[in-house]
């Protein structure tokens, strides 16, 4: 009994030995912990400032990346742009593979007057047809009508680059070499581009080779560039961009997945990813911590002497890896290990700290129950929306089925069925969309289009499902888009089919004026429905949230939000121009192509 209490005092002893042998390490600990705590602060606001420094340095070159996007002439060093997995900037040597040449064989044979084979009664062959009237018009002095027939044709009618371009420079090159044109006119053929009294288009041959460089071969593209180089020295018309242009290299690396903006390529670009892709600019390596150390140390958080080392040079700006390197800090490490006095500092800290998680927790769960929530109003309305269609349709079928036909009140069953049916395919449509649409699996499909046909067939089908009589009143200029005409007619359907839905008025009046204002269309969609809450207008583009107004007409909540992403999707804006007891006014803005 006496040796167990001996042992449990030594025991004793020693624990309490060992618990102040910690607590004397735990307080240099700690006091350690405070000092590298704020060399991580340090780090944290470098890394802030760094992200703040290098997107102002994006901002100033956005213009440049705008326009080195469209205009392949325009220089692109030091710019890079991705968009749908595709790198534009810097711009790839991309070709078709093979070493054939048949634009080459095209050029050699109108260079030497062989024939071009071509089907009758095809453009192809009016474009030679008129080619030839153009070349006897050199002769006989009356150019000016031939020419302007042939550009005419060619502004219309879009040949196979293989085509369209050797046969327009062989063109060209006759032109320079038997007529008399225009030093201007030669300069906007060859290079600025031209633009006809309606509006059509016409790019400089120099800028139409090198966007559609991906039609030719490696061999083709070559011959026909050095072709056009001779030409347009002949011509006296600038070559210096377009030989830039042809020199530029494939990028010689690609950043991979992007969880933020990022440095990448140790360090020498800065990337941000965007909706669809990401945009960078090219840095100096070490440049972005050189130039915040300076800002650091004008603001007093660094001495003189320190220096910002990246750990990594490439990753995530916000979680890169950095080292402060400062004497100062190697001091406090000194102190630390003679003042114990800083416990209460340290312990105020820790409480400080203890709060900023407890909060930053409540704001996580209250995130959290906010998502629960949304999902659960979700999932209650399209089980119920779901569900009343699929019982309508079930019931009428069984009457149907018991062959009561010659039942008064069940001859308009069939249409009934056919619109519940169609109901419920919308809105089983609308929220397959919206997920490929938010989860960025949908690409658009575009091609010229003039929204009158999209408006045609939201037309037709607001016909057949309408509860009641539809006015309708259309105002479009004849500019075309470049857009997906499927996903179109999914935004103006929603629109139409809620105007329907909460209108009191009877008939539903809806008007569609568009306007083109400079590389923009604009267009407003207006109705005379009841009109959207004050209260409820910021949050009517969330997905799953709907008025309070308006939770007693049956919806999802999912309309209005495609029809923002289908907008993104092409480049544009949606957003509510007004709205009143009169009825509300969307305004949509679509760029238009170039």
């Amino acid at each position: 009994m006496r040796i167990a209490l001996t042992l449990l005092l030594i025991g004793a002893l020693g624990g309490g030995v060992y618990g102040l042998q910690s607590i004397f390490a735990g307080e240099r600990g700690a006091a350690y912990a405070a000092v590298s705590e704020r060399r991580r602060a340090l780090e944290h606001y470098a890394r802030v400032a760094a992200g703040r420094w290098a997107e102002s340095r994006l901002r100033r070159v956005e213009g440049l990346i705008d326009r080195a996007t469209n205009d392949p002439l325009a220089p692109a060093a030091g710019l890079y742009l991705e968009r749908d997995g595709v790198v534009l900037l810097p711009r790839a040597r991309t070709h078709r593979p093979g070493q054939e040449r048949p634009g080459w064989a095209v050029y050699q044979a109108v260079m030497t007057g062989k024939p071009v084979p071509a089907p009758p009664e095809t453009p192809l062959a009016e474009r030679l047809r008129l080619r030839a009237a153009f070349l006897a018009a050199l002769d006989s002095g009356e150019v000016a009508g031939a020419f302007r027939a042939l550009l005419g044709h060619r502004a219309r009618f879009k040949l196979e680059a293989v085509l369209d371009v050797p046969l327009f420079m062989a063109t060209l090159a006759a032109f320079v070499d038997r007529g008399k044109p225009d030093g201007q006119l030669l300069r906007s053929l060859l290079h600025e581009g031209l633009e006809d009294r309606r509006g059509l288009r016409l790019s400089g041959l120099q800028r139409q080779l090198l966007r559609r460089r991906s039609a030719f071969t490696a061999p083709d593209f070559e011959a026909l560039a050095e072709a056009l180089v001779q030409l347009s020295r002949k011509a006296r018309v600038p070559v210096d961009a377009f030989e830039r242009a042809l020199a530029d290299e494939a990028p010689p690396w690609r950043p991979g997945e992007l969880r933020g903006p990022s440095l990448t390529a140790g360090g020498a670009w800065y990337v941000q990813p965007e909706v669809g892709g990401a945009r960078g600019v090219a840095l100096e390596p070490g440049e972005i911590w050189l130039r915040v150390a300076e800002e650091m140390k004008s603001r007093g958080l660094l001495d003189r002497d320190d220096r910002l080392t990246p750990i990594e040079p490439e990753g995530v700006l916000e979680r890169i890896r950095l080292k402060v390197e400062s004497a100062h800090f190697e001091s406090l490490y000194a102190q630390a290990r003679r003042a114990w006095l800083y416990k209460s500092i340290l312990a105020w800290l820790t409480g400080l700290l203890a709060l900023l998680v407890l909060g930053l927790g409540r704001l996580l769960l209250r995130r959290q129950q906010r998502f629960v929530e949304l999902k659960s109003d979700f999932v209650a309305t399209v089980s119920h929306e779901l569900r009343t269609p699929l019982a309508s349709i079930r019931l009428m079928g069984e009457t149907l089925e018991r062959r009561l036909g010659d039942e008064p009140k069940a001859r308009d069953y069939p249409s009934r069925i056919v619109a519940a049916a169609d109901g419920l395919a919308f809105l089983v449509e609308n929220i397959l969309s919206f997920n490929r649409l938010d989860k960025g699996r949908w690409t658009p499909r575009t091609r010229r289009l003039h929204l009158g046909e999209v408006i045609e067939a939201v037309r037709e089908d607001l016909a057949r499902h309408a509860p009641g009589p539809v006015e309708w009143s259309v105002e479009l200029p004849p500019d075309e888009l470049e857009a997906d005409p499927e996903l179109l007619q999914l935004l103006f359907t929603n629109l139409a089919r809620n105007a329907c839905q909460y209108a009191e008025r009877s008939p539903v009046r809806l008007r569609v004026q568009a306007e083109v204002d400079g590389a923009w269309l604009r267009l407003r969609f207006g109705d005379n429905g009841v009109g959207i809450p004050p209260e409820s207008q910021a949050g009517i583009f969330t997905p799953f949230v709907r008025a309070q107004a308006q939770k007693k007409t049956p919806g999802s909540g999912l309309g209005l939000a495609i029809c923002r992403r289908i907008a993104e999707a092409h480049h544009g804006r949606l957003g509510l121009a007004e709205s009143s007891s009169e009825g509300t006014i969307f305004l949509l803005e679509l760029p238009l192509p170039s």
